[in-house]
């Protein structure tokens, strides 16, 4: 029996435990198979802003292989290694997702008209 004891926790120390759990909240949103492909994340230094191959189908709400897909047929977003992980510039990513709704546009006004 582990007997009962009260945590008596400092403001400090409940606001570093808070940032810990939506942390660990954050990577367990993260599927499994997906943990282990990137441990960079998000960088907003030296190369600028850029988002790995998994934040990337994560925000598109695509596959990973959806990804590596598109960018095999010319149609996907421009990356670049840095190491063994894929990643995306957000402008190019932002310019990509322009491109793609234009040419839907195009698609559709060809239709209609």
């Amino acid at each position: 029996m582990f007997g009962s004891r009260v945590l008596v926790t400092s403001p400090s120390s409940r606001r570093a435990l808070s940032s810990l759990l939506e942390l660990s909240a954050r990577y367990a949103a993260i599927p499994a198979h997906l943990r282990c492909m990137d441990s960079g994340g998000t960088s907003q230094s030296g190369l600028g802003n850029y988002v790995s191959l998994a934040e990337l189908a994560a925000e598109s709400k695509v596959s990973v292989q959806t990804i590596y897909d598109l960018r095999s047929r010319g149609c996907g977003p421009q990356g670049f290694r840095v190491g063994t992980p894929l990643r995306f510039r957000k402008s190019e990513v932002d310019a990509w997702v322009e491109r793609t709704e234009q040419a839907d546009e195009q698609r559709h006004a060809g239709g209609a008209a």
